[in-house]
């Protein structure tokens, strides 16, 4: 079995992004899969699920296919802030 060389690279944004996320009520998974998207996030108030995909102004990472696939396929918002993020969510600081 071979192991990765490098570990998975994350953005720069994403650590404010979470934590704003998670100070207004969504819980935050980190995935750690080329193929998926970055967060999958639940609102604790209603257990809505969503996904989004995190990418920072400075480092634009190259998406394979699969992954390109996905986040079209499922709709799947990327967001370089967290004022997008919550609008990507339709959701208001509170």
């Amino acid at each position: 079995m071979s192991m990765p060389r490098y570990a998975a690279r994350r953005d720069s944004t994403e650590p404010d992004i979470v934590e704003g996320l998670e100070l207004c009520g969504w819980e935050c998974v980190r995935l750690s899969s080329e193929e998926l998207p970055d967060l999958l996030l639940r609102q604790r108030s209603t257990g809505r699920l969503a996904l989004l995909e995190v990418e920072s102004g400075h480092y634009k990472r190259r998406r394979k296919q699969t992954q390109k696939d996905m986040l079209a396929r499922w709709n799947v918002p990327v967001v370089k802030t967290l004022d997008e993020a919550f609008q990507a969510l339709g959701t208001q600081v509170t």
